[in-house]
């Protein structure tokens, strides 16, 4: 196949992969960027000054900023699967697993943060929990005074917070809540309790990737050798390809984890579907049912 017919195949799909992780970045701007009257979201804001501290003013609002912020990050990397599919000039056989890797190690986060079920209290724990562990990735930064100084003061504002409501700290949990558990928790959102790992198998697949294990770069070659001839039995060469469907699975298994944030975050916010969102998410399933009929015919 073609460049241009490879294009023209997969631009159907890359369209609508893109048309949504536009929707989504925009999600709150079509809301007025304020939870709706009735919301959980707001109930919190409401009930902010109980749980503020001097240090630490709108801890409700800090959460749902958190939130926010990881949606953006979700979006732009969506979107730039999107993009590295359907223009690149090389491959991709695989950028796109970096950018796999990253919704893979965040949406999980972005999703227990913006659970619609959870109580204030839990929330803000989440949240402080979040915050605590960007600052202890900062303080490792040993090389950089000015950072680990930074991560001290961090890490000071949230233990303080968190010992002023009496939350108590074991390990990296925090009154019981810690940072979902790396590709478990991503499998766990695509397949429920995901019994046979495949989350944690995208996400250390995804890593060999980006660390160029040999195992993950290589992977396939093998199938693909063709040797050079009769006079040169041990070379030979294997085309290094990109698999159309391969990359639909990947982006389509990205965008349901986004979809998943997506949901619960109008259901916290008290938010409508965008009419590009509905249409965009439409076209995806239409997408993803073509290609899960073809890969089980």
């Amino acid at each position: 196949m073609s460049d241009s017919e490879f294009r023209a195949a997969v631009s159907p799909f890359t369209g609508a992969l893109a048309a949504y992780a536009r929707a989504f970045s925009f999600l709150g701007e079509f809301n007025g960027n304020v939870p709706a009257a009735d919301s959980r979201a707001m109930a919190e804001l409401a009930a902010e000054p109980e749980w503020r501290t001097g240090a630490w003013f709108e801890p409700a609002r800090n959460a749902h900023t958190y939130v926010g912020f990881l949606t953006q990050f979700l979006a732009d990397h969506l979107a730039a699967f999107a993009a590295a599919v359907d223009g690149a000039s090389v491959g991709p056989s695989y950028s796109h697993l970096t950018i796999v890797r990253a919704i893979v190690e965040v949406s999980p986060i972005a999703h227990w943060l913006t659970d619609s079920k959870l109580t204030v209290a839990q929330r803000l724990r989440r949240s402080i929990v979040y915050r605590l562990d960007s600052a202890n990735e900062m303080g490792r930064m040993h090389h950089l005074p000015e950072m680990v100084a930074h991560s001290s003061q961090a890490r000071a504002r949230c233990l303080e917070f968190a010992d002023h409501h009496n939350w108590k700290r074991e390990g990296k949990a925090l009154a019981g809540e810690k940072l979902p558990t790396n590709g478990q928790a991503f499998g766990s959102i695509l397949f429920g309790d995901d019994p046979t790992g495949l989350g944690y198998t995208l996400w250390n697949l995804t890593s060999a990737n980006i660390h160029g294990k040999w195992y993950a770069i290589a992977d396939g070659l093998k199938d693909r050798f063709v040797p050079n001839g009769p006079h040169d039995p041990h070379g030979g060469t294997a085309p290094i390809i990109v698999d159309g469907n391969q990359l639909r699975r990947y982006g389509t298994m990205c965008w349901l984890a986004c979809d998943a944030v997506a949901t619960q975050r109008m259901a916290l916010m008290g938010w409508k579907v965008s009419p590009e969102l509905a249409a965009s998410s439409t076209a995806l399933r239409e997408q993803s049912a073509e290609l899960f009929a073809a890969t089980t015919t």
